[in-house]
């Protein structure tokens, strides 16, 4: 049994028999057999519908009418009950009618909220009952203020009302159990970072000849072995290298790094690489199923649907393994990350290759071009002084050097 059931019934106020089905529904769970009685009374009715404050109610006749009244006018009675079972009752110290009435005081916002009733309007009657195996609280609430009937209640609100009071009367508990699944999910992040960060730390290190070695190395584990022996601290390591190369030689050239980006051809391939890593790291194992412990810790606090606990299970176990599994998927970008690298490093240094082998070609056309200036420069001085020329054609000689050549000649 579950550790806390809510119920509610809602009785369509327009309805011939609603008024009497209400009258005697208060009278059933004010005096049944093992009703929490007042002191001195028949009865162990309780709430705020006499006078506002929230006290044991003396008259039972008196609620009758009270409820018979309100139903005539159309107000939506509603029926609510808390249970427990005898071991939660005893943990949360409901021993009488007194810890009852603190309950339900402290948690009747909640089903005044989630049935759409300001708190200022909420009034309600209540009754124990001590039942060996399901200890429970009886209530009967409505909107004072209420003009108009709802012949319709959604069948959502009991589950949000459960979930609800779950959350304020076992906060504790609950805050110990999310604690609990946070250090979990720590705790196996942790472990998986530990496993592939030494590699990734290896991996940033490597220039291009030392990183075309481990890839090549990583498609042979005898040639893995022999080439980086000691490299790395244990085997499971060595065996997470070899499968992580191979595992990024099949994923798509394009598309995010993310586990549900992924195509499902490629999923497969990763939930089976992690599969492998979990079955060979005893301390993974007991992280994951930590994981899902503290997990299934929070969901046996909301149901006991067997069905449900073992699909919770399954989920949780996934859930574990996505972690892992985007973990993998960051040491598969350090891969990438440092192909680009290098890449851009090569292409940098072919860069640098081409464009020192165009400069020293460039100097070498420009000195032949300057050696051949020179050349026909002293050719034409010769020619220009020879004893052949007259002393006219010697200057007009002259100024067409220093047209062509930018310098002055004085005779």
């Amino acid at each position: 049994m579950a550790l806390l059931i809510y119920k509610q019934r809602d009785p369509v106020p327009n309805k011939k028999n609603t008024p009497a089905s209400n009258f005697h529904h208060i009278k059933y769970i004010a005096t049944r057999p093992r009703v929490m009685k007042n002191e001195l009374s028949n009865h162990g009715l309780f709430g705020n519908a006499e006078t506002g404050d929230i006290t044991v109610i003396e008259s039972l006749h008196k609620m009758q009418r009270l409820i018979l009244q309100k139903s005539h006018e159309r107000k939506n009675i509603h029926r609510g009950i808390i249970s427990f079972t005898a071991e939660t009752a005893k943990k949360l110290d409901l021993n009488n009618k007194d810890d009852f009435l603190r309950l339900v005081k402290q948690n009747i916002h909640i089903l005044a909220d989630k049935n759409n009733i300001k708190i200022q309007n909420l009034k309600w009657i209540a009754a124990a009952h001590n039942e060996r195996d399901h200890p429970h609280v009886h209530i009967m609430f409505w909107d004072d203020a209420q003009t108009m009937p709802q012949s319709y209640v959604s069948p959502k609100i009991p589950n949000e009302i459960r979930k609800q009071l779950i959350k304020s009367i076992f906060a504790d508990e609950l805050i110990a159990f999310y604690e609990e699944k946070k250090k979990a999910t720590v705790s196996l992040r942790q472990i998986t970072n530990e496993m592939v960060e030494e590699f990734e730390n290896f991996v940033s290190t490597l220039d291009s000849a030392g990183y075309s070695q481990i890839k090549y190395a990583a498609t042979d584990k005898s040639t893995f072995d022999f080439h980086f022996n000691g490299e790395f601290k244990s085997k499971e390591l060595t065996e997470f290298i070899i499968k992580l190369f191979d595992f990024k030689e099949k994923l798509p050239k394009s598309g995010r790094l993310l586990y549900k980006f992924l195509p499902t051809r490629i999923k497969n391939e990763l939930d089976k690489l992690v599969d492998e890593i979990i079955d060979s790291n005893e301390q993974l194992q007991g992280m994951l199923n930590l994981y899902v412990d503290s997990k299934l810790n929070l969901t046996e606090m909301y149901s006991d649907n067997l069905s449900l606990y073992e699909i919770a299970a399954k989920e949780y176990t996934t859930e574990a393994k996505k972690i892992i599994a985007n973990r993998i998927l960051l040491a598969v970008k350090t891969i990438i990350k440092k192909e680009y690298e290098l890449k851009n490093q090569e292409y940098t240094e072919r860069m640098k290759r081409a464009y020192t082998k165009e400069l020293i070609c460039e100097v070498f056309f420009f000195l032949g071009k300057l050696v051949e200036s020179n050349y026909d420069a002293r050719h034409n001085s010769k020619f220009m002084f020879s004893t052949e020329l007259s002393k006219q054609a010697k200057k007009e000689k002259a100024k067409e050097l220093a047209d062509s050549s930018g310098y002055e000649m004085n005779n």
